[in-house]
């Protein structure tokens, strides 16, 4: 069975490629490199032992992402949940959710009452990221409910970046709450009001003709079980002084 890993060359998508290539699965990798190195899919390889299948591609490069569909036999997808899809084609298994946080420099956290209300930073700056992105769509869908159109500063593709103009004061921005170790001592995670609060899932995905599959129910747990290991991390790491 093959799997197609989106972000495969970040912290979390390597460690995925890791458990799945150590149970016996096959890999491919999907990944602009904008906030990770091809180095550590050599790593992933040197770990196991095994080999993987790279791809240097931007998910929003639909023609690109077609070209791989067409060289690999791909059986699944470890993705953010799609908002637009083939119900009738597709199956999707969630694995794990996460909360949307706004992240705001350390010094300015303390000004702010807990949980957000969006609707008092009407005169914020924000960092977001490029369309496509699932944290845009959560970011356009948190203002939508706001009632106000926000004052992007800039655009940027991809989250490190982000969050490094947040870390140098640059504006605020809303983001998963897995992204917590980015610049931990200069971003502080504040949660939202409850009008404003959503989920960013991963989910696995696949063909309908694919769910009888004898490999997709042990993968399924296995991608539940190492989502729950990263989750304990977390929170262990959020634990420590």
């Amino acid at each position: 069975m093959t799997i197609l890993v989106t972000g495969g060359a970040g912290f979390i998508g390597s460690h995925t490629c890791v458990e799945l290539l150590n149970a016996g699965y096959e890999v491919v990798v999907v990944d602009n490199l904008y906030n990770a190195s091809e180095k550590a899919l050599e790593r992933v390889e040197q770990i196991t032992g095994k080999s993987l299948k790279f791809y240097k591609v931007d998910l929003l490069d639909a023609p690109a992402l077609t070209k791989v569909f067409d060289e690999e036999k791909i059986d699944a997808v470890l993705i953010s949940t799609p908002d637009d899809y083939n119900a009738q084609l597709f199956e999707t298994w969630t694995i794990f959710s996460d909360s949307i946080y706004l992240a705001v420099p350390v010094t300015e956290a303390d000004s702010l009452s807990t949980p957000v209300d969006l609707r008092h930073l009407q005169n914020k700056k924000f960092i977001a990221l490029s369309e496509g992105f699932a944290t845009w769509r959560g970011f356009q869908e948190a203002f939508q409910i706001a009632g106000f159109t926000p004052d992007i500063t800039v655009r940027v593709h991809d989250v490190f970046s982000m969050m490094s103009m947040v870390n140098a004061g640059m504006g605020y921005t809303l983001i998963p709450g897995r992204m917590s170790g980015l610049f931990s001592n200069g971003i502080r995670l504040l949660p939202l009001q409850e009008p404003y609060r959503m989920e960013q899932e991963i989910s696995l995905v696949f063909p309908r003709s694919q769910e009888n599959h004898p490999g997709l129910l042990s993968l399924l747990a296995e991608c539940r079980m190492y989502a729950r290991q990263l989750m304990m991390e977390k929170s262990e790491t959020e634990k420590t002084p």
